[in-house]
């Protein structure tokens, strides 16, 4: 009999690599409040309901996972286990602004473990970075360098400046 598995499996020289997005995220949304002395906020949180996944790429991602593994398990091995395969579902989690009287989404994002990923930008962000609204991403390198420009672009830093002097 042939062995199919690959034997980098095994030895974990190159670890497949995981998305680190809610941590980041969550840390970033903590950093805010300090930064602006409490004036601005930040959270970071899962979606429930409705969003603005009406991108083909972010559509098919959530339409793809429906057909797969959905059947109830006859095998008696298996019964009582839980289902590994739904942490590798897509989640989405929106990133928000706010203080005492405003808020403001800045992206949605739909994580799973495994690259890719995706931001839904708000268009003004996405047009300022000379991106499409739907951002593909591939590593947590390019998780950062996206962040990053997001968090400091011209539409943020007015509304964060705008929220601090509560106008």
């Amino acid at each position: 009999m042939v062995d199919l598995w690959l034997d980098s499996v095994f030895n974990a020289e190159k670890p497949v690599e995981e998305s680190k997005a809610v941590a980041l995220l969550q840390e970033q949304a903590r950093l805010l409040k300090s930064k602006t002395d409490g004036a601005v906020k930040a959270t970071f949180s899962k979606l429930t309901g409705t969003t603005i996944l009406d991108s083909p790429e972010a559509s098919e991602l959530m339409r793809g996972r429906k057909r797969f593994g959905s059947a109830p398990e006859k095998d008696e091995e298996l019964k009582g286990k839980k289902d590994l395969g739904d942490q590798y579902k897509p989640q989405s989690y929106k990133f928000e602004i706010y203080n005492d009287i405003y808020r403001f989404r800045v992206f949605e994002l739909i994580d799973k473990i495994l690259f890719p990923i995706y931001i839904i930008c708000d268009p003004d962000i996405a047009m300022g970075m000379h991106r499409d609204e739907t951002i593909e991403i591939d590593n947590n390198k390019e998780l950062e360098d996206i962040i990053r420009q997001i968090l400091n672009s011209k539409k943020v830093r007015s509304i964060i400046t705008r929220m601090m002097k509560k106008e």
